[in-house]
């Protein structure tokens, strides 16, 4: 059997029976135009350069993998913590003959659910999805996801609709670092001069020491993935990517370790045992740093996250079950439940209160488990704990940021194309609204010009906002000026979270719209932004890498 990171193959790991092997990848499609290159490409490489990259992980032939019969002689251990009882958990941490230490990790198991519902839940095809996935896997570690590129086969005539197809997919997902109690060494006044340059001295208390940035960096990672359906199943294959061959969804590089060169696979296919179940086989590889990347242990942290977060995709399925019945069921509960609240408004909330005093106390919490993001999804800066709020919240995706440059910017933007309103963008947002912006200007200045239908705006989904950009400021009508900040009557409507907010500033008189350039923004969701400040929107090469793939040993 061979394994991912172009591993010498080793038959001994492969089950004895075996099912039909994947469908050849699709066909890398062609250079992307020059122009959408440069104005509204996010990826520096183009889609024949993603496809190679992804082609290059090796699936093995065979399905499903035995993962029992992983030796402890190898290397190999089994991990209990965690893990439920239907999956089984391996890892292991080697030394290669080039002085490099390689860990990789190996999840197997069983899940009762449906093919159509588990491809539907793994493919995210919407950055909304994609961020409520890795949050419902990866709980509160979990920071953020963008989806930066997207590349979908093309419906034909055996495929009714676009989820049957491949998908190629670049991402950027940022993971918080667990941090223990900040331990400083103290040292003798004597040694001060004695001490080394990278270590940084903290002089403001009485107490002096030293402690190393490198150790609160987060985790960010850039990856493509391709999903591809087989006979029986479908497989997904990924790699990550240079962060230098992204444009847009990145922290800032000081603030993160990047996650590099590591790839993987996973096999899902029907059990031949019974139907209704679904055999999956997870395997990930880290095969050694490399200049500017992450050392082993923090590469073997992040893929024992990533292993055990596969293992709760069967309870993700059973949640969403769950919350679709009481999601029907809640409907016809709605006036009695709404009764019960105001007469009985702490019933059951005690011991929640108890155990999250800094939590809002809201339906979510009893709701599909959702964490509050307590991080700045533009540079993953930690605002919890604090004692003084130096964040606000995204009026258009309504994830915290820092409330200074660049991670926000008040900006003026048109709601219906009628009202004017200065909301506070996050930078994601920002990159999203300047690719759609740069690439309807593409389309003004090509062929299709003459037709005011293509021309003259077009719609995009983001994390629920649905955004238009006209060519023209004039095509927005002045009737209103709005001040989110202003009065707290138009909170609900404009997604900000209460005059709490913007206390500490001055209110802005309200002014006629100029003919200076505006973001047009229509359809804004309100029902996904909340009245309650804690509620959080749920739903956001060179040539050595190579020899490096082709040098690591990723053998089961």
């Amino acid at each position: 059997m061979r394994q991912s990171s172009d591993g010498p193959a080793r038959p001994r790991a492969a089950a004895a029976a075996a099912t039909a092997a994947p469908a050849p990848p699709p066909r890398p499609p062609q250079r992307a135009s020059p122009s959408l290159d440069h104005s509204t490409r996010k990826v520096r490489l183009t889609d024949h350069e993603l496809f190679h990259c992804v082609q290059r992980v090796v699936v093995p032939a065979q399905s499903p993998v035995n993962l029992t019969r992983l030796s402890r002689k190898r290397g190999w251990k089994r991990i209990r913590l965690g893990v439920p009882p239907t999956m089984h958990m391996y890892c292991r941490v080697r030394d290669t003959a080039r002085a490099k230490r390689q860990c990789q990790v190996a999840v197997g198991g069983d899940l009762r659910a449906t093919l159509s519902e588990l491809q539907t839940l793994v493919r995210a095809s919407s950055e909304s999805e994609s961020n409520a996935l890795l949050r419902a896997l990866f709980g509160s570690q979990f920071i953020y996801s963008s989806l930066v590129h997207t590349v979908a086969a093309p419906t034909t005539a055996s495929r009714s609709g676009p989820l049957d197809g491949p998908q190629l997919t670049v991402r950027t997902a940022s993971f918080a670092r667990k941090r223990g109690p900040v331990v400083f060494h103290s040292r003798p006044p004597s040694s001060a001069t004695s001490r080394r340059g990278p270590p940084t001295t903290d002089d403001s208390g009485s107490g002096r020491g030293t402690f190393f940035p490198s150790r609160s960096k987060n985790d960010q990672c850039c990856y493509v993935e391709l999903l591809t359906p087989t006979r029986n199943g479908f497989q997904v294959t990924f790699c990550t990517l240079d962060a230098a061959d992204v444009r847009a969804g990145k922290a800032p590089p000081d603030r993160v370790v990047p996650l590099h060169l590591v790839s993987g696979w996973l096999v899902v296919a029907v059990s031949a045992r019974d139907p209704a179940l679904l055999h999956l086989t997870f395997h990930a590889a880290f095969p050694g740093t490399v200049p500017g990347g992450c050392d082993v242990a923090v590469a073997q942290h992040r893929l024992k996250c990533i292993a055990k977060g596969i293992c709760r995709l069967d309870k993700v399925l059973r949640r969403r079950r769950a919350t679709a019945t009481l999601t029907c069921a809640t409907a016809a509960l709605t006036t009695t439940t709404s009764t019960c609240d105001r007469q009985c408004p702490t019933r059951d909330r005690t011991w929640p209160t108890w155990r999250h005093p800094f939590r809002g106390l809201t339906a979510d919490d009893y709701r599909g488990n959702t964490h509050r993001n307590w991080h700045c999804i533009a540079c993953t800066r930690s605002f919890f704990p604090t004692l003084r709020k130096c964040w606000r919240r995204c009026d258009l995706c309504a994830y915290r940021v820092c409330s200074a440059p660049p991670c926000c910017a008040r900006e003026r933007v048109a709601i219906y194309n009628r009202y004017i309103a200065p909301l506070t963008v996050c930078a994601r947002c920002r990159e999203c609204i300047d690719e759609r912006a740069s690439e309807s200007h593409v389309r003004a200045s090509g062929n299709d010009a003459n037709n005011p239908l293509r021309s003259s705006m077009g719609d995009v989904r983001y994390t629920g906002v649905s955004l238009q950009f006209p060519e023209r400021a004039s095509n927005v009508e002045a009737e209103l000026d709005v001040d989110s900040s202003s009065d707290g009557s138009h909170d609900r409507r404009w997604g900000s979270s209460g005059t709490l907010r913007f206390s500490h500033e001055l209110r802005q008189p309200k002014q006629r719209t100029s003919s200076t350039s505006v973001v047009s923004t229509g359809a804004v969701n309100c029902a996904r932004l909340s009245r309650d400040e804690d509620i959080c929107a749920g739903g956001e090469e060179e040539e050595g890498e190579d020899a490096v793939l082709g040098a690591a040993s990723t053998e089961l």
